[in-house]
């Protein structure tokens, strides 16, 4: 069970309170019944040193300790019990034999005799442990002689009664006085220390929806208050940095939409730059079913063609110009821009379509490429269009590394203990200098003659990588050639 503040003060005031008075209001009883009973032992005293006179007197005039025969102690003890409100006389001689009583005659005396020359009081409780008689006990002398001892017992009843009357008394101005506190004090504690909690929560509310309350100037100067206004005054501070922080935020957006744009142009514009290369080396595969074409058209021209002839010719004619037509397709699928969307794709085939592109190269400087795809290897997501433009990149770089010929070997598979699929790209070339290898994905890092290279390749190469959540890297020694080592992910879905 869960209660608020007003109620968990009410409980622990209510608590604390009931413990405060239970504790002053037993001390003050207990003060109280001291404070009475003093007034009976005072009392007892006077009418113990009245008795225990007029009993010196009667007994001194026979010098002897004993009572004249002549005086009947008894009925005289009972005379003076009647008078003096007291409801047992026990006299006792110098050895603590009972000599005369008066008042009740089975109630026992005294345990032991009172010392000489002292007076001693003492409760008489019954069974249950209530004062039932106050007894005082004392020597009874003649000048300075030792004549018997007196025990006068008073009735506790009517001091009893006065007693209870002032625990009642106690009691009933503590819970008065209790109550009285106990709401004043709810009043005080719900003025400055609930009241100013409810605004506080009240306010934290209006901040948790967004809003700044309004800030008022503190109404107590507690630290409540002062709390309160420390939370709003920080709280519009938060909301300016907030402010500011979306303005920066907005213009963050903004330069990372112009940096991905400049991107896709550097990388548009390396493509347009390999595009360039791979015409170039291409254009051999054009001329050659060019010139036969051209060839058999000055043939057909002439008159004395056979049918069969003519129908030879013009197959042949329409095979050189699908040629012609393959390359210029292959060619401008290269060269189109690509798409964003990651869809499934077969890298084995990408790799395959690469291929067969530098397959019509002429500038090709001997190289052969050796090509051993992985069976079975699972499709991954990524965008068709990028993976063409890293492998036409790293194919062209491998190359280059190797101007007097060499084997470019390319080989997939897929790795037993992780989900991933593994490329490689290895080369026969003249290799990486230590000192360059930690440069060569840096954008604009070339070691080609100027002119021969942009040094953009490598760079977008782990560009793309990179967005398609795979590794790179390369392991080179010098003269020994190059490899290439590319991981990408098998992914279900597409990347977010």
């Amino acid at each position: 069970m869960t209660f608020n503040l007003r109620t968990t003060i009410c409980i622990n005031m209510l608590i604390l309170m009931v413990a405060a008075i239970g504790l002053i209001s037993v001390i003050v009883f207990r003060v109280s019944e001291n404070e009475i009973r003093l007034q009976q032992q005072h009392a007892a005293d006077q009418v113990f040193i009245s008795i225990a006179a007029t009993l010196g007197s009667v007994l001194s005039s026979s010098n002897k300790p004993l009572p004249p025969a002549d005086i009947n102690i008894n009925a005289y003890l009972s005379l003076l019990a009647d008078r003096m409100d007291c409801d047992m006389i026990i006299f006792s001689d110098r050895n603590g034999q009972e000599i005369a009583r008066a008042g009740l005659p089975d109630t026992p005396g005294p345990n032991n005799a009172a010392p000489v020359r002292t007076r001693t009081h003492s409760l008489q409780r019954d069974n249950r442990r209530t004062v039932i008689r106050h007894l005082c006990s004392g020597p009874v002398m003649a000048g300075t002689q030792l004549l018997g001892y007196l025990t006068i017992g008073f009735p506790a009843a009517q001091t009893n009664i006065r007693i209870n009357s002032a625990a009642r008394m106690i009691l009933m101005y503590m819970v008065l006085d209790g109550i009285i506190i106990f709401f004043f004090g709810l009043f005080l504690l719900w003025r400055n220390v609930v009241r100013p909690v409810q605004r506080l929560s009240r306010d934290m509310q209006t901040l948790a929806g967004g809003v700044l309350p309004r800030v008022q100037t503190p109404e107590s100067g507690n630290e409540i208050d002062s709390l309160s206004a420390t939370l709003k005054a920080l709280y519009s501070e938060l909301k300016q940095e907030q402010h500011n922080t979306t303005e920066q935020l907005a213009e963050i957006k903004a330069k990372n939409h112009q940096l991905e744009e400049a991107r896709h142009e550097i990388l548009q514009s390396e493509k347009m730059a390999s595009v360039g290369r791979l015409a170039a080396g291409v254009a051999h595969e054009i001329g050659n079913p060019a010139g036969i074409v051209t060839g058999y058209v000055h043939m057909l021209k002439e008159k004395d063609l056979s049918a069969e002839q003519t129908s030879d010719f013009l197959a042949r004619m329409e095979r050189e110009v699908e040629r012609i037509s393959e390359t210029i397709r292959e060619l401008l699928n290269f060269a189109q821009p690509a798409s964003a969307q990651a869809v499934p794709v077969q890298l084995n085939d990408i790799i395959s379509d690469c291929c067969a592109l530098f397959s019509y190269q002429r500038d090709m400087n001997s190289c052969t490429i050796n090509f051993e795809p992985a069976h079975a290897l699972p499709t991954i997501y990524a965008n068709a269009h990028m993976l063409q433009q890293l492998m036409v990149n790293l194919i062209l770089n491998a190359r280059d590394a190797m101007p007097d010929g060499g084997t470019i070997h390319i080989k997939t598979r897929r790795l037993a203990d992780r989900p991933k699929i593994e490329l490689t790209i290895a080369d026969t070339g003249c290799g990486i200098a230590p000192e360059h290898q930690s440069l060569i994905f840096d954008p604009f890092f070339t070691t080609k003659d100027p002119g021969k290279g942009t040094g953009l390749g490598l760079s977008n190469a782990h560009r793309i990588v990179e967005l398609h959540g795979g590794e790179i890297s390369a392991a080179s020694e010098p003269e020994k050639g190059a490899t290439f080592t590319i991981t990408f992910p098998i992914r279900t879905e597409p990347p977010q």
